[in-house]
């Protein structure tokens, strides 16, 4: 009779492993056949890793989401700073946290770092990132070393549902493409192709503005501590490798500030109780009329990337002075 039951319980193991191999493999399969997007508009990071390697200090180093992804000209920075720049911004659903331990240890001597994450990174759980880190993983496998926080990898759990399933769609997409004979897609305005060699997406100059006029409401009134604790973290680490990093808040429209200004009042509160961020102006000096906006509340026109980009320049050129 034990031995009955025993052989019973080793055919279960045996199927629920054979079962959970399936899985995975299944998993691997469509991740592979999906994360083959070479354009893909996350893929930038291995161009953006590429260029931060070599690029020697002293330099600029931008960090933040998509918001300084459109909205600064690195060529301008350059050319009035005389010092060469680094675009490292892509999306923040990368989250901040990922995005400072990114550059971290490629600070040197005599940097500048400038910081301009998203109002979002300061509540909720994005500053932890959510599914896109997988992806983001895919293309820059040494990311891993980028997830320092336990509230990190909890977020990549709870978000790998998410990450599977839109990797099931593409893969789909890719293998029905294939099977009907029909010619790819042209490449999405948001592609790996639309940056230029500073790390400055650019696809959208020229393109008629596209914005609905709809911002983000914040749900999560609880202020996410480990973004202080993040930003001053590294604002010291910058001053150790005798670099400066330098806090800016981001470009929204008019109608974003006026409706959610105690909720970014909050914020600025908050940053009050950490003297070691250098932080520039005030979250209304950084306010633009509603048509100076793309396509969401955070992506700047042309006519305004020019304009905030003139303004950022001219401070960081008198800085110290």
């Amino acid at each position: 009779m034990v031995g009955s039951s025993m052989a019973q319980v080793k055919v279960l193991l045996c199927k629920i492993g054979f079962l959970s191999a399936l899985i995975i493999l299944t998993c691997f399969i469509i991740i592979v056949v999906a994360g083959s997007q070479k354009n893909h508009y996350l893929a930038s990071v291995i161009d953006k890793h590429k260029l931060l390697k070599v690029t020697q200090s002293p330099r600029v180093i931008l960090v933040g989401g998509s918001n300084v992804a459109f909205g600064l000209d690195s060529a301008i920075i350059q050319h009035e700073l005389r010092l060469p720049v680094v675009n490292m911004a892509i999306k923040a659903t990368i989250g901040l946290h990922y995005m400072l331990e990114e550059v971290k240890p490629f600070i040197g001597h005599g940097d500048l770092v400038m910081v301009m994450p998203e109002y979002e990174q300061f509540y909720g759980d994005l500053p932890n990132g959510n599914d896109d880190v997988w992806l983001l993983l895919w293309y820059s496998p040494d990311g891993y070393r980028n997830l320092r926080s336990p509230s990190q990898y909890l977020a990549l759990l709870k978000s790998f549902h998410v990450f599977m399933f839109t990797r099931s769609r593409v893969a789909w997409d890719k293998l029905t493409t294939v099977l009907r004979m029909k010619p790819e897609s042209k490449p999405d305005l948001y592609s790996r192709s639309s940056f230029n060699e500073h790390g400055d997406f650019v696809a959208h100059l020229s393109l008629s503005p596209s914005w609905d006029g709809c911002f983000p409401t914040q749900k999560d009134e609880t202020l996410n501590e480990e973004t202080f604790s993040s930003l001053q973290n590294l604002s010291k680490y910058a001053a150790r490798k005798k670099a400066k990093m330098v806090f800016f808040w981001p470009s929204i429209p008019e109608s974003f500030y006026v409706a959610q200004k105690a909720w970014i009042q909050r914020i600025v509160s908050k940053m009050n109780q950490y003297p070691d961020i250098r932080v520039h102006g005030t979250p209304f000096d950084s306010v633009l009329p509603v048509n100076n906006f793309f396509d969401s509340p955070y992506h700047l026109n042309a006519t305004a990337r020019l304009k905030r980009t003139l303004a950022i320049s001219r401070f960081l050129l008198h800085m110290d002075k």
